[in-house]
């Protein structure tokens, strides 16, 4: 029961609540009242959205392994091969302080991903949904695939976005350090806004993004995940702030997609990846410009540990 407060899924009721009187168990129902409608009507809601049973589950399961579920958030990652890649990337995620209500991969022309990811997730409490979407002739729609994903995660009742890169072993923080970051700017928003929904009005788009190091060649019995941090290599041209740094951003053009977050409203006040591009880079630039344009602000997060990619110097990388 304790798993499901913690996920905002229940009210419960605590010892102090309850007391015998004439032979009967009573319980101080003022008192829960008063709790609940702190709680806020709006929470209340991820019970009617059809997906209020399987919160509730995988808040207990995260609960029996030692981890906490981030509710309402989804992890986003895209896939062609790199098979190798998915499997480090849902061991990291598994083995996190926190793990997402979702896990939502996208496979670009890859029908062999579902078998992968449903190995590779197996015994982890992590639930995974994938999704196919087909290639072009010029090359791998990411954007167009980003976007898909970001809308089943929607679906699924998600409201709070990661986007990590296949090449990603995040870092046991990252989940829970991108949600609370994201809840509290979606808050401070909506006391601009009125907190009445409304996708256009109020306060600017807010995108968070942590550093992103790296990892020399992985060993032939892969890499320890417990010992990466000790591997760490930060990008030479990227911000990487110390743990429990926020740094604003002063030049959009460094933002990438490999690993930020936000919540799924900046998503739809930004407008996504411009599905006019193929292929790896240029949506990327797009969608800076476009948070440039809605004034919204991007913020580089340190994490108590960092994430890891893995791609220059042959390296894997990891994030927080």
């Amino acid at each position: 029961m304790a798993a499901l407060r913690r996920a905002e899924l229940a009210e419960t009721v605590n010892s102090s609540d309850v007391s015998d009187t004439s032979g009967a168990v009573g319980i101080d129902w003022p008192a829960v009242l008063e709790r609940a409608a702190e709680r806020g009507g709006e929470r209340w809601s991820q019970w009617s959205d059809g997906h209020g049973a399987h919160r509730a589950a995988s808040a207990l399961e995260a609960a029996a392994r030692g981890r906490r579920l981030a509710a309402h958030t989804a992890v986003v990652t895209l896939v062609h091969g790199r098979h190798d890649h998915l499997r480090g990337l849902i061991a990291g995620l598994a083995r996190g302080t926190h793990l997402p209500e979702r896990l939502v991969v996208v496979a670009m022309d890859d029908p062999e991903v579902g078998s992968v990811c449903a190995d590779a997730s197996t015994g982890t409490g992590l639930a995974v949904e994938v999704i196919a979407v087909e290639g072009t002739p010029e090359g791998l729609p990411l954007a167009h695939a980003r976007n898909r994903g970001a809308d089943r995660a929607a679906e699924l009742g998600c409201d709070v976005l990661v986007f990590l890169d296949v090449d990603c072993i995040p870092g046991p923080d990252l989940v829970a350090c991108y949600a609370d970051h994201v809840r509290a700017s979606t808050q401070a928003q909506d006391a601009v806004d009125g907190d009445d929904g409304d996708q256009d009005c109020g306060a600017p788009p807010t995108v968070w993004s942590g550093p992103v190091t790296y990892l020399p060649p992985a060993p032939d019995d892969g890499y320890d995940l417990v010992r990466l941090a000790d591997l760490a290599d930060p990008h030479p041209a990227r911000p990487a702030p110390a743990a429990g740094q926020v740094v604003p951003a002063e030049d959009l053009d460094l933002f990438w997609s490999l690993s930020f977050a936000l919540s799924r409203r900046d998503f739809v006040r930004i407008g996504g990846f411009c599905e006019e591009y193929v292929g790896y880079g240029g949506e990327d630039t797009d969608f800076a410009m476009r948070l440039r344009d809605r004034d919204g602000r991007l913020f580089w997060l340190g994490a108590p540990t960092p994430s890891i990619s893995t791609t220059r110097r042959s390296g894997r990388r990891w994030r927080i």
